[in-house]
Order: structure tokens, then sequence, then C-alpha cells
């Protein structure tokens, strides 16, 4: 492991990064892809930790702060830019090709969901990762209901899979997933106590209020309730 790659863990911006960080600790030197991962955010650090990776973004914007951030940390030469849209994943990049694709927030973002994600799994060796993020829709029907906008809340509530566009519940992720092949091996909820109490709690560095918000969000029911959903899927092997 190179003197870049041995990053601490706990350093790491955000939990969903430092989770994916912990997935690649035991091989470090690996191949990611980050669909729609705009200027770097969690690209970056995982280019520190000694990943090759690749982002895929529709935005010239983005890319230039993308390279202009990959060079002030150093790993310019670990991160690739391409420049294209979602669902032209396998036109730019090779299948069986990667260890570690990242979809966050875009399942929310593409007309057709499920044809995206089949496109972002194939891209993955036998025993790599989808890394999907997306907002949580019981996140959405409380924060509609708190603001009085009662019709909002239970349409969100009600809704079938067919009918949810931007926000997401676990059941309907999970059957998403499971529709590309994948294993899914791990949902987490990721900001429970930002949404019931976001004045209080949102962008918080308490060390407690970070261990409540890993528990909660872990929780198989109040789990739920977070703004966003992290799930973790795997290609199983041959």
């Amino acid at each position: 492991m190179s003197g870049a790659s041995s990053v601490a863990l706990g350093a790491v911006p955000d939990a969903i990064t430092g989770a994916l960080l912990a997935r690649i600790a035991p091989s470090p030197d690996v191949h990611v892809v980050d669909v729609g991962g705009g200027s770097g955010a969690r690209a970056v650090p995982l280019a520190v930790y000694g990943g090759a990776v690749t982002v895929v973004d529709v935005s010239t914007d983005a890319l230039a702060s993308l390279a202009r951030r990959a060079g002030e940390a150093g790993v310019a030469d670990r991160i690739t830019a391409i420049q294209a849209d979602a669902d032209q994943l396998t036109e730019v990049l090779a299948a069986g090709s990667t260890d570690l694709v990242l979809f966050h927030r875009m399942v929310d973002q593409v007309a057709d969901p499920a044809a995206v994600l089949t496109q972002a799994a194939s891209l993955l060796r036998p025993g790599g990762t989808l890394s999907v993020v997306v907002p949580g829709r019981l996140a959405a029907v409380v924060a509609a209901g708190a603001a009085g906008r009662l019709d909002r809340a239970g349409a969100l509530l009600d809704a079938a899979e067919a009918d949810v566009a931007r926000e997401w519940d676990l059941p309907e992720l999970r059957a998403l997933l499971e529709r590309t092949g994948l294993v899914v091996e791990e949902t987490v909820g990721v900001g429970v106590l930002a949404t019931l109490a976001a004045d209080r709690f949102r962008g918080s560095s308490d060390p407690a209020v970070g261990a409540l918000e890993t528990a909660l969000g872990q929780h198989p029911v109040l789990g739920r309730l977070a703004g966003e959903i992290h799930a973790l899927a795997s290609k199983p092997f041959a």
C-alpha cells in the first residue's frame, strides 16, 4: 500500500464514503467507476486510498472541478474523466472491467432506472460491488407531513413502485437491484436524525451524533426513515 493510500478511514468526509473505503480495504488497488460523480467528492478519497477511479459525468463544469480537486489531492494520475450520460455506460466502458461501481443519487435522475442499473451491473467483474444511494421515500413522507402538505405525504406513502420517480423505500430498492441479477448484501439509512430534527442535527460533527446516526441507519425499521438509503449489491461468481 502506498503512502497516499494509508489515509485513515476515520478521516473520510462522510459515512457513505467511509463504507466504500472499508469495502475496498482488503485490496485498495481496485478499479472504481463513479457514475455521475461530478466534482469528485467520493472519487478523490477513493483515489487517495489507492483506487483507480473513472468518473462518468455529462457536465463539463463538474469534470473541470474534478480535475482541480484531483490535482490538489495529488491523485490526478489515478482519476480518469469521461463525459457521457448514465445511459451510455456500456458505450464508453467495457463489461466486466470494474471492481466497484458507484451509482449515487442517479436512480432518481434517469428515465429508466432498471435499464441503466443493468448497464452499471454489467461493468462489474464477478464478486464486484454496486453501490447505490437513493433519496428515502419515508423521509419525504415525514417532511411533507411536517410541512402540512398532507396530500403529498399521503400520495408518497401510498405510491406503487411504478409511480416512484424520485424517492425509494427499501423493498422497492431491493427489488430493483435484484432484477439486475445482483445479490443485495447491505442496506443502511443515512441521516435519520437529520431527517427527523434537521435544524439540530444536520451537518453535526459531534461523534456521539455520528454514532447514533450509524445505529439508527442500521435499524431494520428506523433506518427506513433516513434521508438517503445506501445499498451495496454484489455480482455473483459464475
